[in-house]
């Protein structure tokens, strides 16, 4: 393959070396290099990938747990490699939200399923409510920004000087690229690494410099002091500034081994003036030049530098609406995932919080079933809503009573799934116990759903007694499942489940 080059001398060429002749794109790595990143087809054969993994898992059964594992695991995972050098298109972002979308709720059933929640909601963190899926139009973002952080901190790279001699020296160490015009030269790599930012100037914010001699910061553009820029804290200072574009080295000079501002003003100060720029000599005092290079700093992480999931979370802090702060709902997703329940039990109980279960209720809502249809099963009654299922229907609320009497805990009957669990682990004395009662908790809740489904479709019978029993049975299960020593009995865990709790 040629660069630059005749035809006629590259056929020659490839004759005398006994080689064939390349052409653009070709694979390296198994990315397809010199491909336009726009076109779909360059983004098919990792498309292809995904769909060929989810074929090899069509012949087992995943619950609702294992396919939430899945996605985050495999299915986010296999397209890394192409995120962390191409911008991805919103097509192809919306085939792969498609794909894991349908896994998520249909499996591999060839049958539509319903999609019960937001995909939104689905990329919050757990202890907001979410699964904890990463949003790949932000892991896009983050893994090119790394690329941003290599042109201010790598050293003698050859990328990066054939990067300064296509766009010039001064886009190396430069943060802000955003207002460099790109519109007619340059690559679509480059295009989009500049305009990365373009709109919420993210990047740039986290990006600070620690001082040592002052020689590479510059004094009024760059964040060296403070969290943002002096030209934005002291913006009328700025415009009165006669060395807007200065390094830090040539604002000052030491004398007698001290540092001396020397700072030049196009007039003299108003009165009013005066106390702002006493704040401002208060602020730049603080500096004092060392014999150490001026170095960058990433202040989304203060510990590690720069990573691919410092950066995720800022753009999710800059560019994602922040969902509104419930305590009681930060409690219970915080403490729901780590009660030791199986998978799917937790992501069962998820789904009921949200409120987004198959119940008659929510079915006749999606217009899936009829009103006259919609009746509790237990006591036929009222209308089956979740918090009439599992709470307030007269025979569901025994089993409740019988077991707080089992644990030996006085709760009133709560007004919804969520308080239900608030109130439950707000019981506990310790951590244990707080683990313990939530997943009491979700076995309760997946005992009635199972009794409830065997009664819907197998015309089965609700009996108190059992169900209590059955959800003793299950938690007991889990709960051996998941102490790493010392497993009480079951007798032990029927007459006093506290006690079991703290071993």
């Amino acid at each position: 393959m040629g660069i630059n080059v005749p035809e006629d001398f590259l056929g020659m060429a490839s004759e005398f070396l006994n080689c064939r002749v390349g052409r653009t794109p070709f694979k390296y790595l198994g990315l397809p290099v010199g491909a336009n990143p726009r076109k779909l087809s360059t983004w098919e054969p990792m498309l292809n990938v995904i769909k060929g993994r989810l074929c090899a898992w069509g012949n087992k059964y995943v619950s609702l747990g294992g396919r939430i594992v899945l996605i985050n695991a495999v299915m986010n995972a296999i397209p890394i490699f192409y995120l962390s050098y191409m911008k991805m298109p919103l097509k192809v972002w919306r085939e792969l939200v498609k794909l894991q979308r349908v896994f998520l709720w249909a499996g591999l059933s060839k049958q539509t399923k319903t999609c019960w929640v937001k995909w939104d909601v689905i990329c919050k963190p757990k202890k907001e409510g979410g699964l904890g899926v990463r949003d790949l139009r932000l892991v896009n973002i983050s893994l090119l920004a790394k690329w941003r952080w290599k042109l201010l901190t790598t050293e003698c790279e050859v990328w990066k000087e054939v990067v300064g001699a296509r766009y010039g020296r001064d886009v190396i160490g430069k943060v802000n690229l955003g207002d460099i015009d790109v519109t007619r030269t340059g690559s679509c790599w480059w295009r989009d690494l500049c305009l990365l930012d373009s709109d919420v100037r993210w990047f740039s914010s986290a990006v600070g410099k620690r001082v040592g001699r002052g020689d590479s910061t510059m004094f009024w553009n760059e964040i060296w002091i403070g969290d943002q820029p002096l030209r934005q804290r002291f913006p009328r200072l700025f415009g009165m500034s006669t060395q807007q574009n200065e390094v830090i080295c040539n604002m000052g000079s030491l004398v007698n081994g001290l540092w001396h501002w020397e700072l030049q003003w196009r007039r003299n100060f108003f009165t009013w003036e005066e106390d702002q720029y006493n704040h401002f000599l208060d602020i730049i005092v603080q500096f004092a030049p060392t014999v150490q290079q001026d170095r960058w700093l990433w202040l989304g992480d203060g510990v590690q530098g720069y990573t691919a999931n410092s950066a995720y979370s800022l753009v999710v802090n800059k560019l994602v609406t922040p969902s509104v702060c419930d305590p009681i709902n930060d409690l219970v997703f915080k403490i729901l995932w780590k009660c030791g329940a199986p998978s799917k039990v937790s992501a069962f109980s998820w789904q009921l919080m949200l409120d987004r279960l198959q119940t008659k209720d929510n079915l006749m809502k999606r217009r899936i079933i009829q009103a006259h249809h919609g009746n509790c099963v237990f006591c036929n009654l009222a209308q089956e809503s979740a918090s009439h299922l599992f709470l307030h229907c007269d025979r569901v609320a025994k089993v409740w009573y019988d077991l707080m009497r089992w644990l030996g805990l006085t709760v009133i009957l709560p007004h919804n799934i969520v308080s239900s669990l608030a109130i439950l682990v707000t019981c506990a004395n310790n951590k244990k116990e707080r683990a313990g009662l939530c997943l009491i908790w979700n076995a309760y809740m997946w005992v009635i759903w199972t009794v409830r489904n065997v009664c819907v479709f197998n015309n089965g019978v609700f009996m108190e007694e059992e169900v209590a029993d059955q959800v003793k049975l299950e938690s007991w299960k889990w709960f051996i499942g998941r102490v790493a020593k010392g497993p009480c009995m079951l007798y032990e865990w029927r007459w006093s489940p506290l006690d079991c709790l703290m071993r």
